[in-house]
């Protein structure tokens, strides 16, 4: 069977800069190239490839399913792949990859017939399936989750720094110079290993009061982050002692948005619940 090559050849050195902690991601990678999916793919998608475009459109695919096998739910980690360009290569931008997602939704029977050729070339129809999967619904919409007492609680799918910006701007210019009180709970792989630090801070510049839900199992501090942020900013390990504090600060004409790809503890229901609880007990003062 030929080998289409995606990824480069990796070698162990004396001093372990060769040495690859992601070792299954390597694995899987090899593995689709020495099997015949990458070339398989990579005819497939074809189609969608456009002229002069410098990734293959399989290639994307494979990335992404790669980045759903680490871990990831959204496109943007990818960007785990992208910051090690020794192992898997070039990696498309996160604009490239959502352009081509975009593309083959809207073209879904050819895109699913081309994965089903894929098949017959010996490709699982479940591995292409799952990247194309992780775009459905990934560019969720901002949900209003209750309004009480003047205070509206949206909740937003938004977990990385692009998304997080474009979000808040969206929100920013429906309600003007309304405060906007932003919740924040880094849920994704690449957000808890730090990928993003370098641009949260500027991504959340936007809101006029911000929480940060730090978790355990976070491999840096959010405290980082809080540094470098003009307004109010306060990190918690505790969604209660957030609920607290936001329904303390908010008044009404405010707007709580609550992003996290997750239940994030059920804080939208808890959020409304204490709002309901502080506006009763306001009135019957």
């Amino acid at each position: 069977m030929s080998e289409s090559r995606w990824y480069p050849l990796l070698g162990v050195e004396a001093t372990g800069s060769g040495i690859v902690s992601r070792a299954g991601a390597v694995a899987l990678a090899r593995t689709g190239e020495v099997s015949g999916l990458s070339g398989a793919l990579s005819a497939a998608l074809a189609p969608w490839r456009k002229p002069l475009a410098i990734h293959d459109p399989g290639k994307i695919i494979a990335d992404l399913a790669i980045a759903v096998a680490l871990g990831g739910d959204c496109l943007a980690d990818v960007a785990v792949l992208r910051s090690q360009p020794r192992v898997f290569g070039p990696v498309a931008s996160d604009p490239t990859v959502s352009r081509l997602i975009a593309a083959l939704a809207a073209d879904a029977p050819a895109a699913l017939a081309a994965i089903a050729a894929a098949r017959h070339a010996g490709v699982p129809v479940s591995m292409a399936i799952e990247a194309l999967a992780e775009f459905q619904g990934v560019k969720r919409r901002m949900e209003v989750r209750g309004r009480v007492n003047g205070v509206t609680v949206y909740d937003d799918f938004a977990h990385h720094p692009t998304a997080i910006a474009t979000t808040l701007q969206g929100l920013r210019n429906q309600v003007g110079s309304a405060r906007i009180l932003l919740v924040l709970e880094p849920r994704s792989n690449t957000m808890r290993m730090g990928v993003h630090s370098g641009t949260l801070a500027a991504s959340m510049q936007g809101a006029d009061r911000i929480w940060l839900y730090e978790p355990e199992e976070m491999d840096w501090s959010l405290e980082e982050v809080a540094a470098d942020i003009a307004v109010p900013v306060k990190v918690s390990n505790g969604v209660e002692s957030i609920v607290e504090e936001v329904v303390r600060e908010s008044r009404p004409g405010d707007h709580i948005l609550v992003m996290s790809n997750g239940a994030f503890g059920g804080i939208h229901g808890k959020l409304l619940e204490r709002l309901e609880q502080s506006s009763a007990i306001t009135g019957a003062g």
